[in-house]
């Protein structure tokens, strides 16, 4: 499938490149204007019969999520759509053959070469939808724009995102600022920068917003700019026809197709009571969708990026995308640290992804942990088969802006993402600099090395009461014999309220910081100095805790390094 799929963009982009090899007698413009008069015709006559044909659907009026001017918009369930009748597909399967029989009449019409790939599309003939726009004679980039359109839904992202690539170089600048407009599908900050933004500076924002909403970094092509090409190209392929809601144009069916897409499958709600009505169209989302839009903060500062599985499945959310090939899309617990290398980063994750329902089930899965920069730099990508519960390291240059965990199990479908921004920490001058801490199990004596500590790593920072809890940091900077003061603490979370009742009452263990301080000359090497901790928790009741690490060297700023951990009972 994925050869014959990148054979045949061989072909689309063709479109652009070549002429074609034997170009069809020209028509005259009687004759061209009868074809796609005939066309239209055959159109209206099959949106009118299909919309008869429509199974009846309930209880699809009681709920709106999302307004979009005359438009109500909902979440039912990805199973919610029923099945399409055999004889709506007869009915299309002799639509279709006849537009491409006026398409062979008349191949530089660019309405009828449209249309004919919309429902081929819609048919789920892709091979068939790509053949349809090789065949196009009309402008160049419109024949482009269907070929991407033809591969919008195929397996294959990076072959699909290619087309949309070569479409849009095939356009003026002015056609691919239209082509992949994202107003309708931003607010707040950002839309008012967008929306004031020349069609130049509108290009820079719309790749940062693109790069931010893409549901994977480890999987070639940007599927999210497919889509919205995709949906582009259907909301005008639709305004300038007819579809089951009827001969409706307008910016509200643009702005309803961008945020939400393009019906894949419908019904209508059940005939009125008066005389010639026979009830309303409904469309149904095709795969389930997500919110997956990045936020105003997201987009003012990646490095506090944040990936709450909640908020995904918003139904209010201003836009939804599906991912390819996913059924459930759900969260996993990580932990990072990062350290220095040069001027390059060692990522180092720990991640669990099996108390997730949406992961139940899957016993292996691929799993890759990214570092991600920005827009403009590859992102950096170690990929491996894991169980749902692990660790992966990677190395990029320092530093990124955020790092992901992506786990995939194509046999059934499951995917699972977290994601964290890595902020800027020691901002301000000095040449002595503190790693992440990086927490692990001392069920052992400790080791003294970073390698032998990551496979200890504490994944989700819970460790059992009375155990031993190691702690590994490193220092940058350090000049051979130089004194450091270091300060750990281990200090409670503010404890609720009935917390502090059960501590009053004597129930539970009143819980007080811990404070270790000490003064010695570190090992370096090369300006590096690393260090090993183990705090044995016997005396310390379970909860909450903030773990910190404090350095002091003479002449130089303050460094600080946190994390989190849980004791909890065994």
């Amino acid at each position: 499938m994925t050869l014959a799929i990148g054979a045949l963009l061989v072909a689309a982009r063709l479109f652009v490149m070549q002429a074609p090899d034997s170009p069809a007698r020209p028509l005259s413009r009687d004759d061209s204007a009868a074809a796609q008069k005939a066309a239209r015709r055959a159109q209206s006559d099959f949106e009118r019969r299909r919309f008869s044909m429509l199974p009846v659907v309930y209880g699809s009026s009681d709920r709106c999520d999302v307004r979009v001017g005359r438009w109500c918009y909902w979440q039912d369930g990805v199973d919610s759509a029923p099945p399409e009748p055999k004889s709506i597909g007869a009915l299309r399967s002799k639509f279709v053959a006849r537009l491409g029989e006026l398409a062979a009449r008349s191949p530089t019409d660019g309405w009828i070469a449209g249309q004919r790939v919309r429902y081929l599309v819609e048919a789920k003939r892709t091979d068939d939808a790509l053949a349809a726009a090789k065949e196009c004679r009309a402008e160049p980039s419109w024949c482009a724009s269907l070929g991407a359109l033809a591969l919008s839904s195929a397996p294959d992202a990076r072959a699909a995102d290619s087309a949309v690539t070569a479409a849009l170089d095939a356009m003026t600048r002015e056609q691919r600022c239209a082509a992949l407009d994202i107003e309708p599908l931003v607010d707040g900050n950002f839309r008012e920068r967008y929306h004031a933004a020349t069609c130049a500076e509108k290009d820079s924002l719309r790749a940062r917003w693109l790069w931010l909403a893409r549901s994977s970094y480890a999987t070639e092509g940007n599927e999210i700019r497919v889509e919205l090409f995709a949906r582009h190209m259907m909301a005008r392929l639709a305004s300038e026809s007819s579809s089951p809601y009827g001969p409706i144009t307008g910016k509200d069916l643009r702005d309803l197709v961008l945020r939400y897409g393009w019906a894949a499958g419908w019904g209508r709600t059940a005939p009125g009571a008066s005389i010639g009505d026979q009830g309303r169209a409904v469309g149904f989302d095709g795969a389930r969708t997500y919110a997956l839009a990045p936020t105003d903060g997201d987009l003012a500062d990646p490095t506090t990026i944040g990936d709450a599985p909640k908020l995904r499945d918003d139904p209010t959310a201003r836009a939804r995308f599906p991912i390819r090939g996913a059924k459930t899309f759900g969260g996993l617990t990580e932990r990072v640290a990062l350290f220095r290398r040069g001027d390059s980063t060692l990522a180092i994750a720990a991640f669990d992804a099996s108390s997730d329902t949406a992961m139940r089930g899957v016993d292996s899965a691929r799993t890759a942990l990214v570092l991600v920069r920005d827009e403009h730099t590859p992102p950096v990508v170690v990929s491996t088969v894991r169980r749902p519960r692990g660790v992966l390291t990677a190395s990029a240059p320092w530093r990124p802006a955020f790092l992901a965990i992506e786990m995939r199990d194509s046999s059934s479908g499951r995917v699972a993402r977290a994601r964290a921004g890595v902020p800027a920490t020691d901002t301000d001058s000095g040449r002595v600099a503190i790693s992440d801490l990086l927490l692990f199990a001392a069920d052992s004596l400790p080791p003294s090395a970073l390698d032998s500590v990551v496979a200890r790593a504490i994944v989700d920072g819970r460790i059992a009461a009375g155990g031993r809890l190691g702690l590994f940091w490193e220092m940058y900077g350090l000049a051979a014999n130089e004194r450091v003061t270091a300060t750990i603490g281990l200090v409670p979370d503010q404890a609720g309220f009935l917390r502090r009742l059960a501590e009053r009452a004597g129930v539970a263990t009143a819980r007080t910081p811990v404070h270790l301080r000490w003064e010695d000359t570190p090992e370096v090497h090369g300006s590096v100095g690393g260090r090993t901790l183990v705090i044995d928790l016997a005396e310390v009741p379970e909860g909450r805790y903030t773990v910190e690490v404090t350095l002091d060297v003479a002449g130089q700023p303050t460094r600080h390094a946190t994390s989190t951990v849980e004791i909890v009972s065994k």
